[in-house]
């Protein structure tokens, strides 16, 4: 189960990482021809940036949130909460400051931050959280998932990230 969605992780970040800079290679040759890439459509209004930044911490943290729940880490889910909403308006102010390309830099930001956190917590407490679930001790969880899988898996995605953005770098010859 870890290696599926660690791979699902994989497919995603390479998405995110790829989309974005191809939306700023656009942008550059856009400049490059001479013109200014102009905003289109209305700004946000107050609820629509609410609702959007809201919906994007609640997206990435309510499942974590949820599995700190059920499995009695109530410290925890305190801690995911914290970080959602410390997060989402920090973020919801920091992008009222912004437009175009800069506000796109800022969500990327944001939202790995976020990933930080989650990641942080699934290697601190990813193990007790399956111990609770299953009604069984950490002893037998070690067994089923021994200690180094999530963090070796962790560290994997990170160089996987890392080679994707020296890959995609603007000026890179594929």
């Amino acid at each position: 189960m870890a290696v599926f969605w660690w791979f699902y992780i994989i497919v995603i970040a390479t998405l995110m990482v790829v989309l974005f800079r191809q939306m700023l290679a656009i942008r550059h040759d856009s400049e490059k021809a001479g013109g200014t890439p102009q905003a289109s459509g209305t700004p946000l209004t107050l609820g629509t940036r609410a609702a959007f930044v809201g919906g994007l911490y609640l997206s990435c943290f309510a499942w974590l949130i949820d599995l700190a729940w059920r499995s009695g880490d109530q410290v925890s889910t305190g801690i995911f909460t914290g970080a959602a909403l410390l997060l989402a308006v920090s973020h919801f102010f920091q992008v009222s400051r912004r437009t175009g390309v800069a506000a796109a830099q800022m969500a990327i930001a944001h939202v790995t931050l976020a990933w930080v956190v989650i990641l942080t917590m699934l290697n601190c407490r990813l193990d007790v959280w399956l111990a609770a679930r299953r009604g069984t001790d950490l002893a037998e969880i070690h067994r089923l998932l021994p200690v180094w899988v999530i963090p070796s898996l962790t560290v994997t995605l990170l160089l996987w990230i890392g080679l994707v953005l020296a890959l995609t770098k603007p000026g890179h010859r594929s």
